[in-house]
């Protein structure tokens, strides 16, 4: 979108007067390859900049420091390729609105999708069961801690504990699951994927 963005703002003189907005064939034809270059480069490199990691998708603030870093890697990368090509000079302006405006609309999509998961988590969607080992103060200091950020997408499904009976309540609702000597067990019929032991 920001490309063809680029494209309309730069050549089509109806925003704004960059001069002669009139282009031979050629130029249109060598803008148009540039696009194709373009999607794919970009994709390549949030790759490389772990833009698809889960890692740091959905709950990382640097998520958007390395979107901007890597639109500009990728418009250097089409600037050298077509100067090593000695394909036609680029519009800095095209260059310039083509950044901005993929950098504004990479990022405002991902905070409106990332925004719609965290509604969605705070009603008990797109979570993480997890599973507490050790019902004592600092088992129960993790569940609060965790109950208290909803965003972060774990939901608590209960405690493995040794010394308190199964069933017992520990905190906030939540109950002791049974023994840690049937957690397998605990884990397949709850269906946690995540274990989080107290010490």
């Amino acid at each position: 979108l920001s490309l063809w963005l680029a494209y309309y703002l730069r050549f089509s003189g109806e925003v704004f007067d960059f001069g002669s907005s009139f282009m031979p064939e050629a130029t249109i034809y060598f803008y148009t390859r540039l696009v194709y270059l373009f999607i794919p480069l970009v994709l390549i490199t949030f790759f490389f900049y772990k833009l698809y990691d889960w890692d740091y998708l959905l709950g990382s603030s640097g998520e958007y420091t390395r979107v901007v870093s890597a639109a500009t890697v990728g418009l250097f990368v089409v600037v050298i390729v077509s100067f090593m090509a000695k394909a036609p000079t680029i519009s800095r302006a095209w260059l310039f609105i083509v950044w901005f405006g993929g950098c504004l609309l990479i990022i405002s999509s991902r905070l409106l999708i990332r925004n719609a998961i965290y509604w969605q988590r705070r009603r008990s969607a797109f979570t993480t069961p997890a599973l507490i080992v050790g019902a004592n103060q600092e088992g129960r200091n993790i569940a609060n801690q965790i109950m208290k950020t909803p965003n972060s997408g774990i939901r608590i499904v209960g405690f493995a504990d040794d010394y308190l009976t199964d069933g017992e309540e520990v905190a906030n609702g939540l109950r002791v699951a049974g023994k840690t000597a049937v957690l397998p067990s605990l884990v397949d019929a709850y269906g946690v994927e995540s274990v989080v032991f107290a010490s």
